[in-house]
């Protein structure tokens, strides 16, 4: 739209030199009047289809296109509210792309997709197999005291003392309950062009 706007505006400093220029004025202006109204109709069917193609005309969107409409209304006419017709399939997912396995790199691999494959879920219970491979190794040091050995330390006779580690296990803390997967989200409704 901007480029068409700036055309105009050029076309119109052209129109008005060639007017100055013309021995004919009168017929300098009509063809000036003309080019303008050319392409201000060309204008007006580029944003009659561009609205032709929202409100379910044809325009330039072609059927089978899903689309997020923000409406309290839900889907508009010409459309097919998918969410609620096809649920099974599209109701509280979002669309991922189709296409192959890619690496990019840093840990970055997609997995491949293939069209209409549905997964995931909003919780997950971590099974024991996802946790991080982790230990816990808690020593406990004891101190004895021997009855029968001593050692001088300034004039008075102490009983030896030892030491033993021993090795104890924790608690077990947690409560395996479900956590959610879901992402920051807004509501919107999935509309496919008929």
């Amino acid at each position: 739209m901007a480029i068409s706007i700036i055309s105009n505006s050029a076309q119109a400093s052209e129109c008005a030199e060639q007017i100055a220029a013309s021995d004919n004025v009168p017929k300098a202006m009509l063809s000036c009047l003309q080019a303008v109204e050319k392409e201000n109709n060309q204008l007006r069917d580029q944003v009659n289809d561009l609205l032709a193609g929202h409100s379910g005309g044809g325009g330039t969107l072609p059927p089978g296109v899903i689309v997020a409409f923000d409406s309290t209304a839900g889907c508009p006419a010409g459309w097919t509210d998918v969410g609620t017709n096809e649920s099974e399939r599209f109701a509280g997912r979002t669309i991922i792309g189709a296409g192959p396995r890619v690496d990019r790199g840093s840990n970055q691999t997609t997995l491949r997709r293939v069209f209409d494959e549905q997964g995931g879920s909003e919780q997950h219970v971590l099974a024991l197999t996802e946790l991080p491979a982790h230990s816990f190794k808690v020593l406990v040091n004891s101190v004895t005291f021997s009855k029968v050995d001593k050692y001088d330390a300034g004039g008075k006779d102490y009983r030896a003392v030892g030491s033993n580690s021993i090795e104890a296990t924790t608690n077990t803390v947690g409560g395996s309950a479900a956590f959610s997967t879901v992402s920051p989200f807004i509501v919107l409704y999935f509309c496919r062009k008929d």
